[in-house]
């Protein structure tokens, strides 16, 4: 039996800000996100200590396992780590604490460092002894293991492959065009259909984009449906400023290895 979470948490916090190389921007939480404010006290929203160990032994006796998450990759302002331990916490190439981007994939707050000595004793020596000893759970779960996070040395070699620049016109793209951002969405690709190659449509009212995705190592001619009207449109490929026309309902696009494409219609005046 996985619990999930069964600390003390901080009050919700709604925004945290980062500093970006295009300066300080203000982030969104998530607004289910239990930010850990004391790992050896239980929450007590959920009921007394009592209760909690009662459950325990209740579980032990029918066979049942109790496995706790414990979360140590994400804190907020008010949290155990952020207030008392902001050694912990990874530092941003751009200054202050870092985030998890894309934001979108875990918008809970800045980075633990989870392979600083000071947490791993913390986490061994303090926390897992209390869960264990004190309150007689079976293990935890720790969540997530696969946070990512880079040396700051993947500055260096972004620029040098000039992904800031390309990440700096997605993000423009992005904000032109309000149908990238719209939760409309529908597959588009006909052929050929196989791994490592996507196509999807998404709209908001008369705004339409299709994105075309080839992650794979060779070139392909795919086929895809998009959702422009006509018989015959004129096409703009936002990444690479490429322009060309076709069927909308059968049209035909080279993609070459490793490219995306993001397709809107040109106007005809």
């Amino acid at each position: 039996m996985v619990l999930r979470p069964i600390w003390e948490h901080i009050d919700r916090v709604t925004k945290i800000t980062a500093k970006t190389f295009e300066g300080e921007i203000t982030l969104k939480l998530d607004p289910y996100w239990w930010v850990p404010k004391d790992y050896l006290k239980l929450d007590p929203d959920r009921g007394s200590e009592e209760k909690f160990l009662n459950m325990i032994e209740t579980a032990h006796a029918l066979g049942i396992k109790v496995v706790p998450i414990l979360e140590v990759s994400l804190t907020a302002p008010g949290s155990y780590i952020y207030e008392e331990h902001p050694e912990w916490i990874l530092k941003s190439i751009y200054g202050g604490y870092a985030v998890f981007w894309p934001w979108v994939k875990a918008p809970r707050g800045y980075i633990v460092n989870k392979t600083d000595p000071g947490l791993i004793k913390y986490v061994t020596e303090t926390v897992i002894p209390h869960w264990v000893k004190v309150w007689g759970v079976d293990g935890m779960w720790l969540d997530p293991p696969s946070m990512k996070y880079c040396d700051p040395s993947v500055r260096e070699i972004c620029e040098k492959v000039v992904l800031r620049a390309c990440y700096k016109r997605l993000i423009t793209v992005k904000k032109a065009y309000p149908a990238l951002q719209s939760r409309n969405i529908e597959n588009a690709l006909i052929k050929p259909i196989g791994p490592r190659r996507i196509a999807y449509n998404r709209w908001e009212g008369n705004s339409s984009v299709t994105v075309i995705v080839n992650a794979g190592d060779q070139h392909h001619i795919v086929i895809v449906r998009a959702k422009f009207s006509g018989d015959k449109i004129y096409l703009e490929d936002l990444l690479h400023g490429d322009r060309f026309n076709g069927d909308p309902k059968n049209l035909r696009v080279e993609m070459p290895p490793h490219t995306a494409m993001v397709l809107v219609e040109l106007s005809q005046s």
